[in-house]
């Protein structure tokens, strides 16, 4: 019986066996067996040899389990060649402004990349079920084009609960809303007279644009779709959206970022940078901002709690050129630039990169997405890239 085996056999047995299988097999073997992978203990000691560095506590044992799947498949990838868990799209024939991940699980399979470019159009590529496709070349996509747009596409955002509704904005002046599934646009969201520079999803069928007029504009879309409030109070267009859900933050090209109480329309807090702030993400209590200086920028980290954003540090993030843009997770941090570079490193925010991807060649790289353990890119090479672990699944 397992109830004589001493613990500490059983944890040392299953440092041998990835994340993934514990979860998904071996907590369903016995219930000494679940109990261990159920408590907080047993993830924080399975975590310790990647060192501790997120900038806030984790919550929950959910969390400290996808932390320790995460430095796993991705600590595990940056020791590899690049080219290994590499492939390349082409089809847009303008350079690529924007990118996003549908629907992704953690190995990047049967998700849906799309890419609004400066054609004005938004690709989409869909990747095939693994078993179908054994191999990353081209030949484990299908794409197709949706063409509404009259100008560049530069936003694009996802419904949290749906996998197939699209938003795209851009500098026609335009939100659009698409059917990814059927592949057609369902909705024409008109009141911009501007150029729509950033778009978010703070929660189910609440969408909100920020302008290169310098306003915020939050929509509820259950029909008929309204305009339900404004947000004013930038001095430059709104570049980029996050949100804790209630809490909004924006980044302007005024160099600052503010952090807005949707429930109340008023703004909180803001922070002024040395210059540009051309992307921040929010994620798990962590807010990361990018500042678009020459000849480089610094990253600047915050942590999110009781409502006031609090700054932790700054690092230079190693590109020889403005950087573009960032996204976490609880693992490690993705950095862009104009270098053509993404550069990869963990939290503990080493001077080298654990991994620096250089799948456009040079070429600026205009935006990156990462969600679970996926990244994509895109950038004026025309082109986007996907870089998936080859054993990222939990």
């Amino acid at each position: 019986s397992f109830n004589t085996v001493p613990t500490e056999l059983i944890v040392h047995i299953f440092s041998f066996i990835p994340t993934r299988v514990l979860l998904r097999t071996v907590a369903l073997v016995c219930k000494t067996f679940g109990e261990i992978l159920k408590s907080d203990w047993y993830w924080k000691t399975r975590h310790s040899p990647y060192g501790n560095h997120f900038p806030v506590e984790f919550e929950g044992v959910s969390q400290w389990q996808l932390a320790c799947a995460q430095s796993e498949i991705l600590t595990a990838a940056c020791s590899r060649d690049p080219t290994e868990n590499s492939c390349t799209m082409k089809g847009p024939t303008g350079a690529v402004d924007c990118v996003l991940l549908l629907d992704p699980d953690l190995h990047g399979t049967n998700a849906v990349i799309a890419a609004g470019a400066r054609d004005g159009n938004i690709y989409l590529w869909r990747r095939r079920r693994r078993e179908e496709t054994p191999g990353r070349s081209m030949r484990s996509f299908t794409g197709s084009v949706l063409s509404e747009h009259t100008g560049r596409v530069w936003s694009l955002a996802s419904d949290p609960t749906s996998t197939s509704l699209l938003c795209s904005g851009g500098w026609d002046n335009k939100v659009l809303l698409w059917d990814v599934a059927a592949g057609q646009r369902v909705e024409n969201i008109g009141t911009h007279k501007f150029a729509v520079l950033s778009l978010l999803f703070p929660e189910s069928h609440v969408l909100m644009t920020g302008c290169f007029d310098k306003q915020i504009r939050e929509f509820d879309l259950r029909t008929p779709i309204s305009h339900t409030s404004t947000l004013t109070g930038h001095k430059g267009p709104v570049l980029c959206l996050g949100s804790t859900g209630y809490y909004v933050f924006s980044a302007s090209d005024d160099k600052t970022v503010c952090m807005w109480d949707r429930r109340t329309q008023k703004r909180l807090q803001k922070v002024t940078h040395k210059s540009i702030v051309t992307w921040l993400h929010y994620d798990h209590g962590v807010l990361t901002v990018t500042e678009g200086g020459r000849p480089t920028g610094n990253v600047n980290i915050y942590s999110f709690t009781g409502g006031h954003l609090d700054f932790l540090q700054a690092f230079n993030p190693g590109h020889s050129k403005p950087l573009t843009c960032i996204s976490h997770n609880l693992a490690m941090i993705a950095t862009s630039s104009q270098d053509g570079l993404v550069n990869l490193r963990s939290w503990n925010l080493a001077d080298k990169p654990l991994l620096s991807l250089n799948n456009h060649k040079g070429n600026s790289i205009s935006r990156i997405h990462w969600n679970g353990s996926t990244l994509v890119a895109g950038g004026g090479d025309m082109t986007v890239s996907l870089w998936t672990p080859k054993s990222a699944s939990l």
